[in-house]
């Protein structure tokens, strides 16, 4: 298959998730909440999602050159980028990570080093999802930490 037809067959598979995405969700609703959104909330989370997308890639990166695998800043930020959406979109959670693992570049310790990179990465995310979620909980149990409605 030549690389043309390549990217045309990726570009069109990418095309027919997001349709089926758009068909299965009730579009015109969604898209009625949408407009009705403060515009600067909307900029505040895209900025926020990217600035912590682009960590992730650096730590990802980092994890990988720490075992023998060596890709660029720029290509960590699009694979990951990729992933995440592919994460969103298909069961599972993880197809996206398994895509990046298998798109690591073969010079650069096999498959073996990309997949440990990419689990070693994720397990680093979700002990720091674990970290801040724990801190947050200790400082709502203190007294005077979070004034928590009577009901609750």
């Amino acid at each position: 298959m030549s690389r043309r037809m390549g990217y045309l067959l990726r570009l069109g598979v990418s095309l027919a998730v997001l349709a089926a995405l758009v068909w299965i969700i009730d579009a015109p609703a969604a898209y009625d909440r949408l407009r009705s959104m403060d515009l600067r909330w909307i900029a505040v989370a895209v900025v926020c999602f990217s600035l912590v997308t682009l960590l992730m890639a650096r730590r990802w990166q980092i994890t990988a050159r720490r075992l023998g695998a060596s890709f660029g800043f720029g290509w960590a930020v699009r694979e990951y980028y990729l992933s995440q959406m592919v994460n969103l979109c298909l069961p599972g959670g993880v197809l996206g990570d398994a895509g990046r693992a298998v798109r690591t570049p073969r010079g650069t310790g096999g498959l073996t080093h990309a997949a440990h990179a990419v689990m070693i990465e994720r397990l680093i995310g979700q002990g720091g999802v674990l970290l801040v979620g724990l801190f947050g909980v200790a400082l709502a149990l203190l007294p005077g930490g979070v004034d928590w409605p009577g009901w609750l």
